[in-house]
């Protein structure tokens, strides 16, 4: 699998290009059932300790911490800790190196820049929570978090939803062409403490929502 020619048009006009069936439903599973099996512990401790009323151990991967968070936010916000660490990139291991390194994904990576492919180190992964300040990241560029000197470099970041993504449930916004003004200034002390674009600086152009299936 790589990106086709008309893909390629796109994601050098428009700053990004959607891939669907880049993974299938098998490929999501281990990753899904290592982060259920974070929210089965969390969600047991929390409730052995009188802190969780319901557990909901019967609700699938995409509504657990969902039905969790209706019924108690400060358990709800204490278990994704162990998804997303302190610094946002917490969980890791063999599930999330074998999503990092999947063979689909790394052909249509390997279409933008070569076979030369580096991972950065800063995946991320972001439940999201009604009404969780946390769990709405900012209007940002990801290149707002590097140094000057990688703007000269081609930063791919790949958004991959582990559940049906769309406007209701907080699906990715991208904003096009954007990529061509180069890198805006970004302010500390944004929305849920993430870097933000300022609305005051904010680009004239209208957001687009990246609706998704998980998997196919």
């Amino acid at each position: 699998m790589s990106l086709t020619s008309t893909e390629l048009q796109q994601f050098n006009e428009e700053g990004y290009v959607v891939k669907p069936a880049v993974f299938s439903t098998n490929a999501l599973k281990p990753i899904q059932d290592a982060l259920s099996n974070i929210v089965e512990e969390e969600a047991t401790r929390l409730q052995s300790e009188g802190i969780l009323e319901d557990s909901y151990p019967d609700e699938p991967f995409g509504n657990r911490l969902g039905r969790i968070r209706r019924s108690n936010l400060d358990a709800a916000i204490e278990i994704t800790k162990g998804v997303m660490g302190s610094g946002g990139g917490g969980f890791s291991g063999a599930s999330m190196f074998g999503m990092l390194t999947h063979p689909p994904l790394l052909s249509c990576v390997e279409s933008l820049i070569g076979p030369t492919i580096i991972g950065a180190s800063a995946y991320r992964i972001r439940p999201k929570l009604p009404e969780w300040e946390r769990g709405e990241v900012p209007w940002h560029q990801d290149s707002g978090y590097f140094l000057p000197h990688c703007d000269k470099h081609l930063l791919v970041t790949c958004w991959i939803p582990l559940v049906d993504s769309n406007r209701n449930s907080g699906c990715l916004y991208v904003m096009p062409k954007v990529h061509r003004r180069g890198v805006y200034r970004h302010y500390t002390g944004g929305h849920g403490g993430y870097l933000e674009i300022p609305t005051d600086e904010f680009p004239d152009m209208g957001p687009i929502p990246v609706e998704m299936k998980a998997g196919y």
